[in-house]
């Protein structure tokens, strides 16, 4: 084969190679600087998740097209300058230099693609932006050299004409000469045959660590590919557990509501999706839940958990407020999502991002997908009414399979408790307590004495109702009905505790005395969308 030396036309163009090398910088100075631009933007507008696709706009194939002829052009320039023994400082410097571009790009396209799914840490963000002004400021000053170079003009000698006739083409920088690329076959073949009886040699003293070696291997590369393919994309049902990089986790229920716990509208007239999540850590990296991984897809929006309805909602469970997830044992929190009334009735997913594949030369989100059924807590349901002595069962509400019974009451202003008092272990005396209301009011009291027994569900999340007297407080209101009218206990109700006489079956709480003369006293209690009136008389 015949070629010819290449040296010459590049001689000759060397201002044209120039010129082509400054066009290319300008450009990647522009797209360095939109980069600027945006970290600029995302810091005084606030941290947050940034839009979809920012980072392909920013930096596309094409920017990294473009750093790839410009590193291949300077290394060719580079070796002609050292081939006719010419200074090469300023190439190596600009080699490196789009070399050091090269990586912070590929680092900042990461950081901006994990900026499109979820938060990223301040001081990582900062970080990036900072590695972006440096190459910035490195590319202006390979740039400006280069720009010299196309244009003729030298600083220190101000006439580069001269280095373009230093470098001295002579004939010979155009003459061809011959490349032999004949490829002996035979000698070819013996080497692989002798190098295969090689591998088998060795296989054969070592037969045993390298078998191990490969089980191990196989065994590896299945176990990577089933969770990868088992995590990515896959659908589960509300029970069932999945596994993520960072936790292990899975929906418990999920309801759809617009009221508090006291059933009063919320804020704005808001709704709300919430989910009941268990979970526990598995990795040491990370120990709170990432709230924009956990994205709801209603129908083609997408909405993302909220801090704000903690004590609405107390009676469903614990809103998630960044607390730590522990590693050895399992922790339940309630994600909220405010959602349109129009989008109410649409499908609903929780997505959790679990990390990013590349598809078709784009960065895509992979998702772990948690199909929802979400119970409707706005649809009202007909009151269960409950006689004295029989049992309240709130199967099927939110308060689960809990079990309420109460056998007797009694109003009075005072009761008088039997108890002995203890002097010695078996030194005792009868003595009597008196249980009365609280005195220093603006209200007129009396007592309702009430005996029975509470079982709560133990599978459900609701925190601080454990007595009869606080499933009263949190979900109940006293009512009574005096001349045929039905009227509600006037001021917030108190439980009196004995202070000797104590016992756990039977309750006192402060009502208005109005209540010795009523028809018809009974408890109105409201979970969410169900009701049930427990009837005294």
């Amino acid at each position: 084969m015949i070629l010819r030396k290449p040296y010459a036309i590049l001689i000759k163009n060397f201002k044209l190679i120039h010129v082509i090398l400054t066009g290319l910088m300008a450009y990647l100075l522009y797209k360095t600087w939109n980069i600027m631009q945006f970290f600029s933007d995302y810091f005084s507008q606030g941290e947050s998740i940034v839009g979809q696709d920012i980072a392909s706009s920013l930096i596309s194939f094409r920017v990294y097209l473009v750093i790839g002829i410009i590193i291949a052009g300077l290394i060719t320039v580079l070796v002609l300058m050292y081939l006719k023994k010419k200074p090469i400082t300023y190439y190596i410097y600009s080699i490196i230099t789009f070399i050091f571009v090269t990586v912070i790009f590929v680092l900042i396209k990461n950081t901006i693609v994990t900026m499109e799914g979820q938060l990223v840490s301040a001081r990582i963000a900062r970080a990036m932006s900072d590695f972006v002004n440096i190459a910035f400021i490195a590319q202006i000053i390979a740039s400006l050299m280069t720009f010299v170079r196309a244009t003729g003009f030298d600083i220190k000698k101000f006439n580069f004409v001269k280095d373009l006739q230093e470098l001295d083409i002579a004939v010979e920088d155009n003459e061809e000469f011959e490349v032999d690329v004949e490829v002996d076959t035979d000698r070819f073949k013996r080497d692989l045959k002798r190098r295969w009886r090689h591998m088998k040699y060795v296989y054969v003293e070592n037969k045993l660590l390298i078998n191990i070696i490969a089980v191990v291997a196989v065994v590896g590369l299945g176990v990577f590919i089933f969770f990868k393919s088992g995590m990515a994309d896959k659908k589960y049902k509300e029970g069932q557990y999945f596994y993520t990089y960072d936790f292990m986790m899975k929906v418990n229920r999920s309801y759809i509501t617009n009221t508090d716990y006291k059933m009063d509208a919320l804020d704005n007239y808001k709704n709300l999706v919430v989910l009941e999540i268990t979970t526990r850590k598995l990795s040491e990296p990370t120990d709170h839940l990432e709230l924009a991984k956990l994205e709801l897809n209603v129908g083609d929006k997408h909405y993302y958990p909220t801090k704000a309805y903690k004590n609405q909602l107390k009676d469903l469970g614990a809103l998630y407020q960044d607390e730590k997830i522990p590693t050895q044992s399992e922790v339940t929190y309630l994600l909220a999502y405010e959602v349109p009334t129009n989008y109410l009735n649409k499908s609903m997913m929780l997505r959790y991002i679990n990390g990013l594949k590349s598809k078709d030369n784009k960065i895509q989100a992979m998702y772990v997908n948690v199909k929802l059924n979400p119970k409707n807590l706005m649809t009202d349901l007909k009151p269960e009414t409950v006689q004295l002595g029989r049992e309240m069962n709130t199967k099927g509400t939110i308060l689960g399979e809990s079990k309420l019974k109460i056998n007797s009451y009694e109003i009075n202003d005072q009761f008088k408790l039997d108890y002995n008092f203890c002097v010695a272990q078996n030194e005792c005396v009868p003595s009597i307590e008196y249980v009365k209301p609280d005195i220093l009011s603006n209200y007129d009291k009396t007592l309702l004495k009430l005996t029975g027994s509470l079982k709560m569900d133990d599978t459900i999340q609701l925190r601080g109702v454990d007595t009869v007297f606080e499933l009263i407080q949190m979900f109940g209101t006293i009512e009574y009905e005096i001349d045929g009218k039905m009227k509600e206990q006037p001021f917030q109700i108190k439980e009196v505790k004995p202070t000797s006489a104590t016992n756990e079956s039977i309750t006192y709480i402060e009502v208005t005395p109005e209540m010795k003369n009523a028809t018809k006293i009974r408890i109105h209690f409201r979970l969410r969308n169900q009701e049930f009136i427990y009837q005294f008389k």
